[in-house]
Parts: structure tokens; sequence; C-alpha cells
């Protein structure tokens, strides 16, 4: 709302004790978290940023990209499956409901653009059969949507806005 926001409701935003309108979050000013173990890469995930979480995570991704050894696979066993199943008019809705994998990895995957994947991912997808992946298929059936558009209308008119209703 900037720009926009009521001179008034700005000044009583400001007279709040440590008001800021923005924040620069920087790596400096990730909080450092008690009661965990530090040193793992699992709590800089979590939100640490005290160095030994810093450092450990930096070993993570550096082992990731330049190590000998990787927990990634080829992807190409799990691209031509996605194909054939795809050649075979599977929606790759239903190959995502029944993987629980992100459409846009499997997107990448299928186009090629993901060469390595994870052992998990190339697990489920291999174990995918056309009668599996069919029953995660939704019906093309259409339903009446005039008490949808009602709801919607009476919402409206009664002052919900409809950015709120979108959400």
């Amino acid at each position: 709302r900037i720009g926009r926001m009521p001179s008034e409701r700005a000044a009583l935003l400001e007279a709040i004790e440590g008001w800021q309108w923005e924040i620069d979050l920087r790596r400096s000013d990730r909080p450092i978290l008690t009661g965990v173990v530090h040193g793992l890469r699992a709590t800089y995930v979590k939100g640490c940023g005290c160095e030994p979480c810093i450092a450990a995570n930096r070993a993570y991704n550096f082992e990731r990209v330049h190590g000998q050894e990787t927990d990634l696979v080829d992807a190409g066993k799990a691209r031509a499956r996605l194909q054939i199943l795809r050649g075979r008019g599977v929606t790759q809705a239903a190959i995502v409901r029944a993987t629980r994998i992100r459409k846009e990895t499997l997107r990448k995957i299928e186009h090629g653009e993901a060469r390595r994947i994870l052992p998990r991912t190339e697990t489920a997808i291999l174990a995918l059969t056309y009668e599996i992946v069919r029953k995660f298929e939704l019906p093309d059936q259409y339903v009446d949507a005039a008490p949808t558009w009602k709801l919607l209308d009476d919402m409206i008119a009664r002052g919900w806005p409809k950015a709120w209703i979108a959400h």
C-alpha cells in the first residue's frame, strides 16, 4: 500500500517502538536458534544463522556440487517412463497426484532440463503403471456452477472483498 495508506495510520505504525518500514535481511541478520544442535545443515535450514550452521550448509552445498559421490541419479529412465505414460494420454496432473512430485519437477524431467534427480523421485516415477495413474485421473464432468455464483454474489453484496474471497 505504498503511498496509499492514510497518514494517520502511518503515524500510528511509526509510533510503535522498534517499527521499521523495510527490513533488509542479510545473512548476519539470521537469528541464532537456541535449544538445537549447532553445526548441522538441518539446523541452518530451520533458520539458524550461527557460524557453525552456516559452515555446515556451505560444506553440504560444496559436496553436492563438487563431490565425487552424489545422491542424485540419471533422469533418463524416469524421463522414458514419463514419455510412455504421456504418450498413452495420461495427464501431468494425474502423475502429480500419483507420485506427489511437484509439477515443475516433472516438467523439467520430461523436457530434459533435469539430467539428474533424487533416487526417491526416480523410484516413484518408475513405480507408475498406466493402470495406477489412471486411478488418479479426474473425470471430465462438469457440475452446476449456479449455487457457487449465488454464494459469491451474496458475499460480495455483504461487502466481502473479492481478493479475500479469491484467497
